[in-house]
């Protein structure tokens, strides 16, 4: 209701004042109103329409280290608003100093300066300009961090820069069967290629043997509250609900985060579908389907499906087990990990048929060629030695 009030009453661009040209003690406090101010997507959205993104991404890069932490918690409050408030973030310059901050700030500073560029990158026109100001590898080095909700907030990043498009597809992304349908242009592929040169394929492997972290939420909760200048929550309590009309983030756990991004690295990627199979991926992948969480089946499955788009693949999968596991699931879980567990198994059983009528068919080849062959020496056993040497036949006598 306050922030209503304050928002209704011409207070935002107030505050936005005290935070661009107050001293430093009052720019933090005026920081700290802004977030308190942001729990709704309409005032988020108002603040940053006020001018109010410009003096957060300039305290980004202050030397104060609690003033960059409190600067990266209230950007990354604001920002999950609207996909309007991640274009200005962009447009003001805040791309840079939040790589920076990913790179070498605080525990806390890091961890939220990833949370606000994966809002910023679920946008694909700010996913090459975080690439470009050197945003992969620090993300990729983020997911060796032992902070809790470190590692998930920086695979959710990296899963948005891996995407081709805004949003995954719901597809295996096998290529089209009709070698003269137009395929589909792949702007991620050079972002899906530094990741895996940075080192990111194994660490996301390495997270799937996670286990789920029940204290993640209220651990991170506390972490912004020290920041905030709040108390932190009772052991005996969960995070507080969102507030009206601010979605509701959905956490994901190591395992179940590092599952969603493989399978956006994969989708579509033949490169990378090959290196992550090599990387030894399939085994913790099978062990997700049949003792992960729900959501933890769901995004193994789909890792799964997109792995096997290319029959080369399938033979991997299969002999690691996955028929078996795929099936139980196929009964067993969710409507959608049913779903995908029966598309996965649909594309391997397609594979084993396409691959099978291309051994008939070489096969088929190596015989003909054989037969050619034989015919040949017949051909040329019955020809007399003169004639296959190209002599002249001898002159009948006079």
């Amino acid at each position: 209701a306050v922030q209503g009030l304050v928002g209704r009453s011409s207070g935002i661009p107030a505050v936005i004042e005290l935070a661009s040209k107050g001293s430093p003690e009052t720019q933090e406090y005026a920081a700290r109103t802004l977030w308190h101010l942001a729990s709704s997507s309409e005032i988020g959205l108002a603040i940053a329409t006020a001018g109010g993104m410009q003096p957060l991404v300039s305290m980004l890069s202050a030397e104060d280290v609690h003033a960059q932490e409190l600067s990266a918690v209230v950007i990354s409050r604001i920002v999950k608003s609207s996909p309007a408030v991640s274009t200005t973030v962009a447009s003001v310059g805040g791309i840079v100093p939040l790589v920076n901050l990913v790179r070498k700030g605080s525990h806390t500073g890091q961890q939220q300066a990833a949370s606000a560029l994966c809002e910023v990158g679920a946008l694909v026109e700010n996913r090459d300009a975080i690439a470009d100001a050197g945003g992969i590898q620090p993300l990729v080095d983020l997911l060796g961090s032992v902070v809790v909700g470190t590692q998930e907030t920086a695979a959710r990043a990296l899963a948005n820069l891996a995407r081709d498009t805004q949003f995954p597809r719901d597809d295996s992304g096998a290529p089209p069967d009709d070698p003269t349908e137009e395929v589909p242009d792949k702007p991620g592929a050079t972002r899906r290629q530094m990741i895996k040169t940075a080192g990111g394929v194994k660490k996301l492997i390495g997270m799937l043997w996670g286990a789920p972290n029940k204290m993640m939420a209220k651990k991170m909760h506390d972490a912004v509250a020290k920041v905030i200048g709040l108390p932190p929550l009772d052991p005996n309590e969960p995070p507080p609900s969102p507030k009206k009309g601010v979605e509701e983030e959905v956490m994901l756990g190591a395992a179940e985060q590092a599952g969603a991004t493989l399978a956006d690295l994969a989708y579509g990627d033949e490169d990378l579908q090959d290196a992550i199979i090599d990387d030894g991926a399939v085994p913790p992948l099978l062990r997700l389907l049949k003792t992960g969480t729900t959501v933890a089946q769901e995004y193994a499955s789909r890792s799964l499906w997109h792995l096997c788009a290319h029959t080369h693949n399938q033979g991997t999968i299969v002999e690691a087990g996955a028929i078996s596991e795929l099936v139980a699931l196929s009964k067993t879980g969710s409507p959608r990990a049913q779903e995908l567990a029966a598309a996965v198994i649909s594309d391997l059983a397609k594979g084993a048929i396409a691959e099978r009528e291309k051994k008939q068919k070489e096969e088929e080849e190596r015989r003909a060629a054989q037969q050619q062959a034989k015919a040949s020496l017949t051909r040329a056993a019955s020809t007399p030695m003169a004639v296959q040497a190209g002599s002249a036949p001898p002159l009948p006598p006079a």
